[in-house]
């Protein structure tokens, strides 16, 4: 065996004793203050957290349901809407309660929901609700964000609302009806005076 060969086989071998923290499927006891899951100080890529299949990923702290990111999905009702696209609707709550209720998954892009009692109210929803947040709990729903009226043009400008809505009560205001506190008209960026 030549000196070369030697060399390769050696640094083929060193390659091989060096690797990654293997990934337990069962959990991974931490112990010392300085483990962690992620990338160290040397990497030149960031650390990418995905799924391959299209499914949701679901956070857990304590072993309790905390949070999920929505794979492509589209819901087949939504209140009284159907067919709502949901790809990447993100869900923050205290316990995987909110799940048991339809459409199953959060109502916008980020969604803030009560753990327990009625914090679903899909009573308030409407299509245009897509990218904001909204919050459920307590018996009613919020949103602030985009309002999407479809093609953007001078006759149809988008608007930044927040209405916040009370399920079974009266949408004309009233002292707990809807309540259009903002609503302004956006005409960035080809018009860009904002």
């Amino acid at each position: 065996m030549n000196t070369r060969t030697k060399a390769f086989a050696l640094l083929l071998g060193a390659c091989g004793a060096v690797n990654a923290q293997l990934w337990n499927t069962a959990g991974n006891t931490i112990s010392g203050a300085t483990q962690y899951l992620g990338c160290d100080a040397l990497s030149t890529q960031q650390l990418r957290l995905k799924t391959v299949a299209n499914l949701p990923i679901d956070f857990h702290t304590a072993n309790v349901f905390r949070a999920r990111i929505n794979q492509k999905v589209t819901y087949g009702t939504l209140g009284s809407f159907s067919l709502i696209p949901a790809d990447g609707f993100t869900l923050i709550t205290p316990s995987d309660h909110f799940l048991g209720s339809n459409p199953k998954g959060p109502f916008s892009r980020s969604h803030l929901a009560e753990g327990e009692g009625d914090n679903a109210q899909p009573t308030g929803y409407r299509p245009w609700q897509r990218n904001g947040i909204t919050f459920t709990g307590n018996g009613d729903q919020g949103y602030i964000g985009h309002k999407y009226n479809g093609e953007e043009s001078d006759s149809n400008p988008s608007q930044a609302v927040h209405p916040s809505f009370c399920s079974g009560l009266p949408p004309d205001g009233g002292p707990y009806g809807m309540n259009n506190k903002v609503r302004r008209e956006l005409r960035c960026p080809s018009r860009c005076r904002c």
